[in-house]
């Protein structure tokens, strides 16, 4: 049986919910635009959905050709965006 694709998802925030893309490219370092972000806490430390799974309610997205590439949308918290 051959393997087959059904369907590919990001997520270009690390720990926040994926997001379904009709298509990916894979570069050396894996699929482009998947987990090139991370939120941090105020320590700088990076935080996960294992330890705060209410990250996973929040939904991201990549905008390449934007000056503020990531927007980040949580349901109560509004939308924020940033370029690092």
């Amino acid at each position: 049986m051959t393997p087959t694709v059904s369907q590919i998802a990001i997520a270009p925030v690390k720990s926040l919910r994926i997001i379904p893309v009709d298509r990916a490219e894979v570069g050396p370092s894996g699929v482009i635009g998947d987990r090139v972000y991370a939120m941090l806490n105020q320590s700088r430390r990076r935080l996960s959905a294992t330890k705060h799974p209410e990250l996973l309610r929040a939904r991201s997205g990549l905008q390449w050709d934007s000056p503020t590439p990531v927007n980040i949308n949580h349901t109560r918290q509004g939308c924020i965006t940033g370029d690092t």
